[in-house]
């Protein structure tokens, strides 16, 4: 295991230690793992590559504990709290109201007190919900963190090219982890523009601006929230996949095991 292990994250390393270990496999998942191991085995230049960024995460992440990502993982995924359709309606069009009505007033086509009045009106909504809003908010950092940690990796896979239908696989699962987190980096944006005290006036009072923090937040983890865990298990098995391609890589000659229903034996020739 220690050599051949080149897994950094915590997934990574339960994972190659579960393939390394006799618990009994069906014969196509072993063929379809050995497909994908050679594949690694033959495209250095990628697998290198991931294993450095891997490297890199273990080195600014302090190698977090798997109890800690479950705990995370299991907490989006149980957060089934939906933001009402009238709810998310109501705080965009009020939010577009105003600042249509700041046009207005600084064109002169209405008087500038309506302005003051409807902004007005969205500060003391962002005020009169600010803990609760705030408790939403503050729990989105560990996430925000989190998926910061792993978005190099979702995207060294999501640039690179497959042939085998495992590697296949996990390269689709990456184009909606690099999506999400992308949207993810916008949430980022607005919730450091609220922790400012300066600008969470300006902005509460130009738009519902927490209540949009908030409505971004929950769409975000009900779109998202329930495949983040199959994100993870596919970097796993890389991980793992990764390792077991390290003797081809590293010795000049290796072979490749064929898999039968048998009874388990060994067979080899020179």
């Amino acid at each position: 295991y220690q050599y051949l292990c080149v897994a950094k994250t915590p997934f990574g390393r339960k994972r190659l230690a579960a393939l390394l270990s006799c618990q009994k496999q069906s014969l196509d998942e072993m063929e379809k793992r050995s497909e994908a191991v050679q594949e690694l085995a033959k495209q250095k230049t990628f697998t290198l590559f991931f294993i450095k960024i891997c490297k890199i995460f273990a080195r600014h992440r302090h190698k977090k504990k798997l109890s800690f990502l479950d705990d995370l993982i299991d907490e989006i995924e149980k957060d089934d709290s939906r933001v009402p359709s009238w709810l998310q309606y109501a705080a965009y069009t009020y939010s577009i109201l105003i600042l249509a009505v700041l046009v207005l007033s600084l064109l002169h086509i209405i008087s500038f007190s309506f302005f003051l009045i409807f902004s007005v009106i969205s500060l003391c909504i962002g005020l009169l919900f600010f803990i609760k809003q705030s408790k939403i908010i503050a729990t989105t950092e560990p996430l925000i963190d989190f998926i910061a940690d792993y978005e190099p990796i979702f995207q060294a896979i999501q640039n690179s090219s497959f042939n085998s239908e495992v590697l296949c696989n996990i390269q689709n699962d990456m184009e909606m982890a690099c999506t999400a987190a992308k949207e993810l980096h916008k949430i980022t944006l607005m919730v450091q523009i609220r922790s400012n005290s300066i600008f969470f006036f300006i902005s509460n009072a130009l738009a519902l601006f927490d209540t949009i923090c908030v409505i971004s937040i929950q769409k975000w983890k009900q779109r998202y929230g329930k495949a983040v865990r199959k994100w993870l298990m596919d970097i796993a098995d890389l991980e793992a996949y990764a390792s077991l391609a390290q003797i081809a890589m590293i010795k000049e000659e290796s072979c490749n095991p064929n898999y039968q229903e048998n009874t388990p034996y060994f067979n080899a020739k020179d």
